[in-house]
C-alpha cells in the first residue's frame, strides 16, 4: 500500500479541491454505482453523478 506524502487525508483534499461545488459535506454516502459514462453516490437527500 501507497503512502502519500503529508498523509492519507491528502487525497480526500485533492477530491474536495477539483469537485468543490459537487460535494456535500455531512451526506451519508450508502453505495458508489459505477457506470459506463459516470459514477454516481445515492446519499441521505440526493443522488450525486459526476462525469468522466
Amino acid at each position: 500500500m501507497f503512502q502519500p506524502v503529508g498523509g492519507m487525508d491528502r487525497i480526500t483534499d485533492a477530491f474536495y479541491q477539483r469537485l468543490t461545488e459537487q460535494v456535500q459535506l455531512g451526506a451519508q454516502v450508502r453505495q458508489i454505482r459505477q457506470l459506463e459514462d459516470s459514477v454516481g453516490s445515492p446519499i441521505t437527500t440526493d443522488t450525486v453523478a459526476v462525469n468522466r
